[in-house]
């Protein structure tokens, strides 16, 4: 007796699949999901190189010259601004303008570093005491006695309207800024203010002392 067979749809489209590599003309299921996939991929390449044949060659002269701007400035550690780049290009080969190096280095983020210039803030004084009083002896280390010794120094800033001057006051016992005081300029009145407010909130012990950086005054309460 022969067996029934359940043919269905499910059942045929299986043998088919199994059969289909040796069986029929042509290509696989795989081979066809393998060949699907490499032609949407050759779209995209193409895509890509028509994309760069529309580019002007100006554009493609830019993206060369940022190249060498790029390796001249990191050449530099980043410290080269436009100008530097520019002078070092043409020291190199590279025909290019100041200003298209400039626009190129703005457009990549790239900027110059200046080094901080340096102030002048000691002024001698020609008419001052040549040989000035140490009442510290060196002795700069933190004290037990608040509000007995006080040390201070001038410092610049630099900002955008200009230098401001900077003048504190530390006490030595606790490594506190008593006062401090600023101004656009260096004069002896800088200083003068910001002692004359820390003295004039001090805790008044028997005497304190005054350093400036420069040699010491004696400031014991009147």
């Amino acid at each position: 007796m022969v067996p029934d067979f359940d043919l269905t749809e499910t059942a045929v489209r299986s043998w088919v699949n199994q059969a289909d590599a040796g069986s029929r003309d042509g290509l696989s299921t795989s081979e066809r999901e393998e060949l699907s996939r490499l032609r949407q991929e050759n779209r995209r390449l193409q895509a890509d190189v028509d994309l760069l044949k529309r580019a002007s060659p100006r554009e493609v002269s830019d993206a060369e010259l940022a190249e060498k701007i790029k390796q001249v400035w990191a050449d530099s550690d980043g410290t080269y601004g436009s100008p530097r780049v520019h002078h070092e290009l043409l020291a190199r080969g590279a025909v290019c303008g100041r200003r298209r190096v400039r626009r190129l280095m703005r457009i990549g983020g790239r900027e110059g570093r200046c080094k901080k210039r340096w102030r002048k803030t000691t002024i001698a004084d020609p008419a001052a005491q040549t040989e000035t009083l140490d009442l510290l002896q060196g002795r700069f280390g933190p004290g037990e006695v608040l509000d007995a010794v006080y040390v201070g120094d001038i410092t610049y800033i630099a900002t955008w309207e200009g230098w401001a001057y900077l003048a504190t006051v530390i006490d030595l016992a606790s490594r506190r800024v008593v006062r401090w005081t600023m101004a656009d300029h260096m004069g002896t009145e800088l200083i003068a203010d910001a002692l004359d407010m820390a003295v004039s909130q001090r805790r008044q012990p028997a005497g304190a002392t005054f350093h400036s950086g420069r040699g010491c005054q004696n400031t014991s309460h009147r």
